[in-house]
């Protein structure tokens, strides 16, 4: 098992690519702390997009790995400090970080998220939580010289996005973002770099693109959706040391729709 010992924090792990990522480093002998917002049953905002992160963790101790679950809005700063406080006290180290919570709530209106405040403070607020995070948990890592932080951006970080440009802008945000890092800490055993995924096959999908799969397939070079499980291959290749002179990079993940 690639990752015996390890310790992975993995964000939005309720559901969809992030709770793919969390089941698939599980697999491989990490054990997990498990962030998100939804906690239990009660706290689902989306009948079309259930699950929790309890229900995550169930799955994880179930294959002999732990899981500690910590209920964590990464817009709130106090909610990613204790995320991290909580996670180096419970595994006295963090070895892997993967950012995956991310609002995805649009519709296919032009500007729709920029015209709705409301839609927009939501993506702005997991954009920084992506920067609180990541400054919570580098002292730990540089502590240790050593640790991986993968980022989940998009193809929209580097195609035009007619009915999400604050979605796309922020997620090109996150790319540069995490290459200024990894310049900085990569002579300390750390790196930084990112996935993008295209268009995936989860239910957010198809709450922000209802009936467009077909549309979808004829646009993709590779003619299908692609998987979380595919996702998550990503991720664990960058997680993994044989990966470790690899920093900076964003990994595209969407069969062939982005030029670069």
């Amino acid at each position: 098992m690639r990752f015996k010992d390890k310790v992975a924090v993995v964000t939005g792990a309720s559901r969809g690519m992030g709770k793919e990522i969390a089941l698939a480093f599980a697999r491989e002998g990490a054990d997990l702390v498990l962030a998100a917002r939804t906690v239990t049953k009660a706290d689902e905002k989306f009948k079309t997009r259930p699950g929790t992160i309890s229900e995550v963790a169930e799955e994880i101790r179930a294959m002999g790995r732990e899981a500690l679950v910590v209920k964590t809005d990464v817009s709130i700063r106090s909610d990613v400090e204790n995320l991290i406080d909580k996670a180096v006290k419970e595994f006295d180290r963090i070895d892997i970080l993967v950012n995956s919570a991310w609002s995805v709530v649009f519709k296919l209106d032009p500007l729709d998220d920029l015209m709705r405040s409301d839609v927009s403070d939501a993506t702005i607020g997991t954009f920084k939580g992506i920067v609180d995070i990541t400054r919570a948990v580098l002292p730990h890592m540089r502590s240790r010289n050593y640790g991986k932080i993968i980022n989940i951006t998009s193809m929209g970080g580097k195609s035009k996005v007619a009915n999400a440009p604050v979605y796309a802008g922020l997620k090109a945000g996150v790319a540069h973002f995490s290459r200024s890092v990894s310049a900085v800490v990569a002579g300390e055993g750390i790196t930084v770099n990112c996935v993008a995924p295209g268009i995936i096959d989860t239910a957010s999908t198809y709450d922000c693109y209802p009936g467009m799969e077909d549309i979808f397939n004829t646009m993709i070079p590779a003619h299908r959706l692609g998987k979380e499980s595919e996702i998550a291959r990503a991720v664990l290749f960058l997680a993994d040391d044989d990966s470790s002179y690899i920093t900076g990079v964003t990994l595209s993940v969407d069969g062939g729709i982005t030029e670069f």
